[in-house]
């Protein structure tokens, strides 16, 4: 049984169609490149997993369970978690704490024994700072833990970003073009840090990046859609090849 069944995806805005019965399964383990042009529907797809979107029909499973019948902020506790294109970091938190944000879901704690202040809350607490402080170590971003993230290097930034979301300790992270504005030398550090996390972690990655080398360099299998269609499903080395796939990127004269 796949970890991630897709099956038969639409999404249509005000009759404008944004996804096309797309379909497609994500083993467990897996780093599978979601591709396509602008406009394909690569977000779209991201936004029905994560729940910002309710599809106008298909189905989405996570390891043989419904993900539309789960309600958004129950998406993390579910064990995926998410990265954002656009940043959505806390600029006046430190490092640390945007990190901590990604496993609030797992505090046992409650509004009145957090109030309280009891012994289990402070050990709680401790013990996720612990975590998180170790998650830094591994990120190689111990040296800004206490920092406020407003004014780090983006690319810092992107790797605080994957660090909250492993707070959260997933199974499935989805990955919204990490590599996007980095430097050609930061790009490549990003290749090696998805291959090492999912390693470590033991992750299966759904990747949407426009970097074509570093998905074609990761990934396991690569999807494409075009125009909210698949369009294209199999190995990189076979998609990069496929006629459709050189069309949707190239134009029907090459």
């Amino acid at each position: 049984m796949p970890l991630l069944r897709v099956s038969d995806l639409t999404v249509s805005f005000d009759g404008v169609v944004a996804l096309e019965q797309a379909s497609f399964d994500v083993e467990e383990g897996q780093v599978c490149g979601l591709i396509g042009p602008n406009g394909a529907g690569k977000t779209t797809l991201f936004n029905c997993i994560s729940r910002i979107y309710q599809p106008t029909s298909g189905a989405i499973e996570f390891d043989g369970k419904s993900v539309l019948s789960v309600p958004s902020h129950r998406i993390s506790a579910l064990g995926v978690a998410r990265t954002f294109q656009n940043l959505g970091l806390f600029d006046s938190q430190t490092v640390l704490q945007n990190v901590l944000v990604g496993a609030h879901h797992r505090m046992r704690a409650n509004f009145l024994t957090s109030v309280l202040r009891l012994p289990g809350v402070r050990r709680e607490e401790r013990a996720l700072r612990d975590e998180g402080m170790a998650l830094l170590v591994d990120l190689g971003l111990e040296s800004h833990a206490h920092q406020p993230v407003g004014g780090l290097p983006f690319g810092t930034l992107k790797r605080v970003e994957i660090a909250r979301a492993l707070a959260s300790r997933p199974r499935l992270m989805m990955m919204d073009e990490p590599a996007s504005g980095l430097t050609h030398a930061e790009v490549d550090d990003v290749g090696e840090l998805l291959l090492r996390i999912r390693a470590s972690f033991g992750l299966t990655l759904l990747l949407v990046e426009h970097h074509m080398s570093l998905v074609m360099g990761v990934s396991d299998k690569a999807v494409v859609l075009d125009f909210g269609r698949k369009i294209a499903e199999g190995p990189p080395s076979a998609v990069q090849q496929d006629p459709a796939v050189i069309e949707a990127y190239l134009g029907s004269s090459v």
